[in-house]
């Protein structure tokens, strides 16, 4: 909501005179005023101001809505069902065994006695009789007979097998391939590393101090003389003294450490892993099949019939004629000499065996049968309905809220309370100083 300009003008003003009055009034005595830097003889200072707490009661009006309940009529389309016979024709199949006569081939076994024969080849000679042939040609006298042919038709009766075709329901079986999910343990092998402890001899340098005695060259004293080590010698010869001497040894120690490594620990672990299969699912259903029937059916025809008349003359003619000649010959053929064995084979032979077998014949008839079937009507209707709407209301109620108000120390004070007010209930305007 937009606020008038004159309205926000006049709202300006009043603000900025305010805040030059404030900063007008005076530093000492806090009057509004001119500024008198104190050079004024009615110039007091302000008095100590004392917080004072009041009980102010407002009215407040809260706006609350409140649902109305009103009927309307409204038109609604309601969907009926009734029940109607109808009749209905369907074709019903039975299925009818038929006799039937078919061959079979029936294997049967039997022994056949057979013949090994090795052969030798050995060199024999043979007289042989050869003919040699020619020709030579030699008139001929023959009796020819020619025919003459001419058409007839003949009345035949006929007779022939037809296939009638008729659809035969045959289940199959068809397998399909069903997912199926299950959980194997799979083993893993885990491999961590442990914290092993051993001792191990290290090798440590020790320095340790030694004490000699060395010889020492001491010069001939006289009998009686101290030595310089202090003792008095007893011959006046002179004898050879000893002298201590510190050195220092390296000696190798070897003391244990224990010392600690990480060693690998191989663990096995079963983990669960989900696995997919196809799992074959066999399933039956009927696919038409169509089967041929052979039914002989009889007619009678007129077929054109070839006759021939026949008729003899005398044709001569050059016919050849072969003569033949014989003659030795003489011939080395090498013939195998022939070694028998006798074994049995047992053979398999089908015999065409004649069977009689009932062969499913599926006939179709016709049923008419009275059927119920339901048929939906819209009907419009008015239904009264009832809805609410909300009714904006004002409510009045009283509310107490406690104030801080300072005043002068001066002024008797109406109910001073000592205890500060809350903070969400009262304002604490700050006095001036």
């Amino acid at each position: 909501m937009r606020m008038p300009r004159r309205t926000l003008f006049v709202a300006v003003s009043l603000v900025c005179t305010l805040a030059v009055d404030t900063a007008r009034a005076c530093n000492r005595c806090g009057v509004p005023g001119p500024v008198c830097g104190y050079a004024q003889a009615g110039c007091q200072p302000s008095p100590c101001m004392v917080p004072q707490y009041r009980d102010l009661v407002q009215t407040v009006y809260d706006t609350i809505y409140e649902a109305i309940p009103y009927t309307i009529n409204q038109t609604i389309t309601r969907l009926n069902y009734r029940t109607e016979t109808v009749p209905v024709t369907r074709n019903v199949c039975e299925t009818v065994m038929v006799p039937r006569t078919i061959t079979v081939q029936q294997p049967q076994t039997k022994v056949v006695p057979q013949t090994r024969t090795f052969q030798v080849m050995v060199p024999r000679p043979r007289t042989e009789t050869r003919t040699r042939t020619w020709m030579v040609m030699v008139p001929t006298t023959r009796t020819v007979e020619q025919t003459y042919n001419y058409t007839v038709q003949v009345p035949r009766t006929r007779t022939e097998n037809q296939t009638r075709t008729y659809t035969v329901m045959k289940p199959v079986t068809q397998t399909s391939y069903v997912q199926r999910c299950y959980t194997v343990t799979r083993p893993v092998t885990q491999t961590s590393y442990v914290n092993q402890c051993y001792t191990e001899n290290q090798a440590v340098t020790v320095t340790r101090q030694v004490v000699e005695q060395v010889p020492v060259n001491a010069p001939v004293a006289a009998s009686g003389q101290a030595t310089p080590s202090g003792q008095a010698t007893p011959s006046a010869q002179s004898q050879p003294s000893y002298q201590s001497v510190v050195r220092n040894v390296n000696e190798t120690q070897y003391v244990p450490v224990t010392r600690t490594r990480q060693v690998p620990v191989q663990t096995v672990c079963y983990v669960p892993e989900q696995k997919v299969e196809n799992v074959p699912v066999q399933t039956v259903c009927y696919v038409p099949e169509q089967k041929s029937e052979t039914i002989p059916v009889t007619w009678t025809e007129y077929v054109p019939e070839t006759r021939s008349i026949t008729r003899s003359f005398n044709v001569t003619e050059c016919v050849p004629q072969q003569k033949s000649e014989n003659y030795q010959v003489t011939i080395t053929d090498f013939v195998p000499e022939q070694k028998t064995e006798n074994y049995n084979v047992t053979v398999c032979e089908l015999v065409p065996v004649q069977q009689t077998i009932q062969t499913p014949e599926v006939r179709v008839r016709q049923v008419t049968e009275n059927i119920s079937r339901m048929v939906p009507e819209y009907v419009n209707e008015v239904v009264p309905v009832t809805a609410t709407r909300c009714v904006p209301k004002v409510v009045p109620r009283q509310v107490v809220t406690r104030q801080c108000v300072w005043v002068p120390a001066a002024a008797p004070a109406a109910a001073p309370t000592p205890q500060a007010a809350p903070s969400s209930q009262a304002t604490s305007p700050s006095p001036q100083s």
